[in-house]
Parts: structure tokens; C-alpha cells; sequence
């Protein structure tokens, strides 16, 4: 995998510092939105993505398809919210961005850990 998993935070400065890239994140598959195939959701730390392979679709019939991130320079930035919407349609990948602040919105199970 190609992001990192893991990083460290300085709350004095309230910074990020990304671990080495080393893994590869699966998403949370939640509810399906309305004329979607399917929706997930994932929680990044901040870090560099641009021109990596960002997301990977695979569909039903074994076909593959990589986006590779086009986000602003400095990559994933803290305290933001990035919504892909993905259409693949006659054997091409298309991709919508919306970058926001982030919000919550849904309460979700999982576990985080400090080093």
C-alpha cells in the first residue's frame, strides 16, 4: 500500500506528521445512497496523496480501476472533509471532488490508539 497508516500529533501545535507510506486502507461500507452503487466512508490522517493510487475500484464483472488523488498541494489537510463520487461507465473511471470543512455527521464504531 501506498498511505500512511499512522503518524504522529502534536497537540501544542496542533499539527500532523505522517508515518512512512506503508498500507493500504479499506473503507466502511455504509449505507447506500440514493443512485449510488454503493457508499463507503474512510478516516485518513493528514498526508501527501497527490498522484498516488488513491482508490481502487473493482467491479462485479473483475474489471479494475485506480484513481490516482488530485488534491491541492500539501495532500490531506487536517480538520477537512473530502468527498469522491466515482461513476464507472462504458469502461471509464470518472471522479467529482468536493473539499469542505469538516462536519460531523454520523456517529461511527471503531477503535484509535495512541503511541
Amino acid at each position: 500500500g501506498n498511505l500512511a497508516l499512522g503518524g504522529t500529533y502534536d497537540p501544542a501545535k496542533d499539527t500532523w506528521k505522517a508515518g512512512t507510506p506503508d498500507g493500504t486502507v479499506s473503507p466502511r461500507k455504509l449505507a447506500t445512497r440514493d443512485g449510488y452503487a454503493a457508499t463507503y466512508a474512510a478516516l485518513l490522517i493528514p498526508q501527501a496523496v497527490a498522484g498516488k493510487a488513491f482508490v481502487t475500484v473493482t467491479t462485479t464483472a473483475g474489471n479494475v480501476y485506480v484513481y490516482k488523488a488530485e488534491v491541492p498541494a500539501g495532500g490531506l489537510q487536517p480538520g477537512t472533509s473530502y468527498t469522491y463520487n466515482l461513476k464507472v461507465k462504458n469502461g471509464e473511471l470518472s471522479v467529482t471532488a468536493t473539499i469542505s470543512g469538516w462536519h460531523e455527521t454520523e456517529a461511527m464504531d471503531g477503535e484509535a490508539g495512541l503511541a
